[in-house]
């Protein structure tokens, strides 16, 4: 029951201030009796949304009875358990949903008291997502609350959230598909169908999902921002723009301005935005300006925390005096110069062991070990240099390289990450993350990051032999991704453009023939089978695709 404010403070005044005085001599004691406890958890507890038609004063004013019927509760000496956790509940509620301010500490409380709850791992899983937490640490919550209640759909739509953000699309995208078969008429159930659908390309059917999405939330920005996505991969130029213009700054893992910056970088590597109309260049131009001013203002600001990095880097922190170090490097570089990689370790060691914080001297380390194959040394010396320079994002880069390289996926990962959220126009990041996800069996996620490296790539400066050398690694991941995805004629598609770079390679119609083989296009998988054995007649692998074509082909006659 939703209480008058007027009533609501009478009843904090008589709980926080003078209880008895305040009931009257004669009547009972909240402690004893109990009267106001309940009046003051159900305000508390009510969780029904102010106005927002309302003014900001009575919003507050709202908002502060809750807050103090809150505290009154957890204060009052006759409060059960049962009252205190619920309490925990409201008040975190109220500060995340009308004071904009976290209320993970709030709802750990109530983890405390009920450590078998589900509903406090849940609510602190979302605000984790939403306000000052990581993702990962949002998932591990979500989990938990999973865990103690797999039927919670709240949960699970959380969950789908969370994942997507962390381009996890596969897994969202089953997340989605959980969460809408245990409630398929909860209120975030078109958001799942749209996230869904959109992980889908099923773009059609992720704008109509996002639609209903808005309409029940219209402050729904990630909705939003997706259905922008959707509009602008089917081509329906104007609804991009107009999603993208609404969509507001700060959405976790996105830049400020996100949709007007991505549609000056999308016009940029598909080139067609020309085709759009003469008589909406005016808008066009005036948007991808707009765009351009924003990510000028965020490289400023990037530019001028490298710089301060970077001077950081190059301070000594240690007691060797600067002329000494110069002499140490002079050394250390001409022998990474010539090639005596040992002999610079030798130089570098006593110059990182004196001065511990001078990053400099571990980055020429870093590489020289890489050089003699001492990769776990390399990756210590730039553990070390990213907690002194954490956006020094070359060191962060080779890191990833180097967890590649040791079969650490999931750590390439979450560097390479770190490196596109700050803003990276380098084709190899975006490589190179893919396939990291490819290790991790996650082909969906890796399909996406080789398409976007394909994008970015085409938009660079690289042209001649490197160039097409780049685009053949790109296209060749890619078709082996979707083919473990079973997208046999997308494999195909880009199986067709790599052949066409490398016509003489055997390999190449082997994994065309089986691709064309799975999608059931026998005749075509034949051919390359063909092939493939006429440039390489001992190919094993062909041989035995060829076979089993030829008893396919046997058994359907």
């Amino acid at each position: 029951m939703t209480l008058s404010i007027a009533k609501a403070m009478a009843v904090l005044a008589a709980m926080t201030i003078a209880p008895s005085a305040a009931l009257g001599e004669d009547a009972p004691s909240p402690v004893a009796g109990g009267a106001q406890l309940p009046e003051a958890l159900a305000l508390c507890t009510d969780t029904s949304r102010p106005s927002y038609t309302a003014s900001p004063e009575v919003q507050k004013e709202q908002a502060d009875a809750r807050k103090k019927a809150c505290v009154a509760v957890l204060d009052f000496p006759g409060a059960s358990e049962d009252d205190k956790y619920a309490a925990h509940i409201g008040l975190g509620q109220l500060r995340v949903e009308y004071l904009r301010i976290g209320g993970f500490a709030d709802f750990h409380s109530a983890m405390e008291i009920k450590p078998g709850a589900a509903e406090p791992r849940f609510l602190g899983g979302r605000d984790l997502m939403h306000s000052s937490g990581t993702l990962e640490q949002s998932l591990e919550y979500l989990d938990a609350a999973l865990e103690r209640d797999p039927n919670m759909a709240e949960a699970q739509f959380a969950r789908a959230e969370a994942l997507y953000r962390l381009k996890r699309y596969n897994q969202a995208k089953a997340a989605y598909e959980a969460a809408i078969k245990i409630d398929p008429d909860a209120k975030a159930a078109p958001f799942a169908r749209g996230g869904a659908a959109f992980v889908l390309k099923r773009y059609d059917e992720a704008i109509a999902a996002f639609d209903a999405a808005l309409a029940r939330d219209p402050r729904n920005a990630l909705a939003r921002l997706l259905r922008g996505y959707a509009h602008l991969n089917a081509r329906q130029y104007d609804e991009a723009i107009a999603d993208f213009g609404k969509a507001p700054d700060g959405i976790q893992g996105h830049g400020p301005r996100v949709g007007l910056y991505l549609w000056d970088r999308w016009c940029h590597s598909v080139r067609t935005c020309a085709t759009w109309g003469a008589n909406k260049a005016k808008q066009q131009i005036t948007l991808t300006r707009l765009a351009r001013e924003e990510k000028a203002k965020r490289e400023k600001k990037q530019a001028a925390q490298r710089e301060k990095e970077q001077a950081a880097l190059k301070e000594p922190a240690g007691p060797w005096p600067q002329a000494k170090i110069d002499k140490a490097l002079d050394e250390a570089v001409g022998a990474l110069e010539a090639k005596k990689f040992d002999v610079a370790v030798s130089v570098l060691t006593p110059l990182v062991e004196d001065n511990p914080d001078y990053a400099l001297g571990r980055s020429l380390r870093a590489r020289a070990y890489v050089s003699t194959g001492e990769l776990a040394k390399a990756e210590e010396d730039l553990t070390e240099i990213l907690q002194i320079a954490p956006a020094d994002a070359k060191q962060r880069l080779l890191r990833a390289s180097l967890y590649l390289k040791r079969n650490n996926y999931q750590g390439a990962v979450d560097d390479l990450s770190k490196i596109i959220d700050a803003g990276s126009d380098d084709w190899t990041v975006w490589f190179r993350r893919g396939l990291a996800y490819k290790e991790l069996n996650q082909p969906g996620d890796a399909i996406g990051d080789f398409h976007e490296a394909f994008n970015v790539l085409k938009a660079s400066k690289l042209d001649g032999a490197r160039a097409r050398d780049a685009e053949f690694n790109v296209r060749y991941e890619r078709a082996i991704a979707y083919s473990k995805l079973g997208k046999y004629d997308q494999a195909v598609e880009d199986f067709d453009a790599v052949i066409t770079m490398k016509p003489d390679a055997a390999q190449l119609y082997f994994l065309r023939g089986s691709a064309l083989a799975y999608a059931g296009r026998m005749d075509e998988a034949m051919k390359d089978a063909n092939e493939a054995l006429e440039l390489e007649p001992d190919h094993e692998l062909a041989q035995r695709l060829r076979a089993g074509i030829e008893s396919a082909q046997k058994k359907s006659n």
